[in-house]
């Protein structure tokens, strides 16, 4: 048997360098931006106007269609077959017992 088994594991070491590209003198200094025109607020306005409409009428359409489903849904729920509705009818229908005869 062997008293004091040797292991022999083998190292490795990575070294990891990180690359930065360089900087681009034009592009860190901003540019001043004018502002916006009165005929350029109004198209963002009612660009965003239409946005809160459309989302408006989506949500009134799904509300409408869960609506329609949910109707579905409770009919089916409620609706006896043909079969259970002749059973029903035969059991209110009065029987001659042997007292009555």
């Amino acid at each position: 048997m062997i008293t004091n088994p040797t292991v022999v594991v083998p190292c490795e070491s990575d070294e990891v360098q990180i690359v930065q590209p360089p900087l681009i003198e034009g592009a860190t200094t901003a540019h001043a931006v004018p502002p916006p025109t009165p005929e350029q607020i109004q198209a963002i306005e009612q660009t965003f106007a239409a946005e809160a409409e459309s989302s408006n009428v989506s949500g009134l359409l799904g509300l409408w269609t869960s609506t329609l489903v949910l109707h579905d849904l409770f009919v089916d729920h409620l609706a006896t077959s043909e079969e259970e509705q002749q059973r029903e009818q035969q059991e209110k229908k009065p029987r001659l017992t042997t007292e009555d005869a």
